[in-house]
């Protein structure tokens, strides 16, 4: 399974979301999108099929935290494995070392996300639904974004590849609880490397049936 898609699966699996690859491109509510080699590219807007769109901003969906099942995580403090983050002393310098196992292994990881909403949907489906050139089995809108400010991606392209984010104790356990990446700095041998980044990482799409009906996913 490529990279994109175990992520894009894990993400629907913990939010529901589909997953913006690579996390934090450009992606815009209301965008019209194909999928693609295990990806979603853009392919208009609304717009360009004649549909208005209300757009309010949604409440903030609490953070990521996702690990792939092929990737082990070790915290090390003054040179001894800690076995448990409760255990680490926070004005003492420590790293976590992320071990990938298999080709397309991931960490991901962020404290919040946030972005907007069509609050109008069954109208521009009604509209799009009308319009001649929309396809209906091949178009997703993006009915809501999920974009983060400080986001954390490590993936890898091969077996055996591992990444270290080091920092004080302090900087550790907020990384590890809620995504935080202030005051960390980073060591890596994987083929992606995204600390502390903002953009889109989800987004909520829907395709529109012939008859105007929703098909969410």
């Amino acid at each position: 399974m490529s990279l994109p898609r175990k992520f894009d699966a894990a993400l629907q699996k913990a939010i529901g979301a589909r997953a913006v690859w690579l996390p934090g491109r450009p992606i815009a509510i209301g965008d019209v999108v194909v999928r693609r080699d295990d990806r979603f590219f853009e392919g208009g807007t609304l717009s360009d099929f004649g549909a208005a769109m209300v757009v309010k901003p949604h409440a903030p969906i609490s953070g990521v935290n996702i690990r792939s099942s092929k990737t082990r995580q070790t915290i090390i403090q003054a040179g001894v494995e800690v076995a448990q983050i409760e255990g680490v002393a926070e004005d003492v310098e420590a790293k976590v070392k992320y071990q990938f196992d298999g080709a397309t292994e991931f960490v991901a990881r962020t404290p919040q996300l946030a972005g907007d909403s069509i609050q109008n949907m069954f109208i521009v489906a009604a509209t799009v639904a009308a319009h001649p050139l929309w396809k209906h089995g091949k178009y997703y809108i993006v009915e809501q974004t999920l974009t983060a400010d400080d986001w954390s991606f490590i993936g890898s392209d091969k077996s055996s590849s591992s990444f270290e984010v080091s920092g004080k104790g302090s900087a550790i356990k907020q990384f590890l609880t809620v995504g935080a990446s202030a005051g960390l700095s980073k060591t890596s041998n994987v083929g992606l490397d995204m600390l502390g980044v903002s953009g889109p990482v989800g987004m909520m799409l829907v395709r529109v049936r012939k008859d105007g009906s929703l098909d969410h996913g």
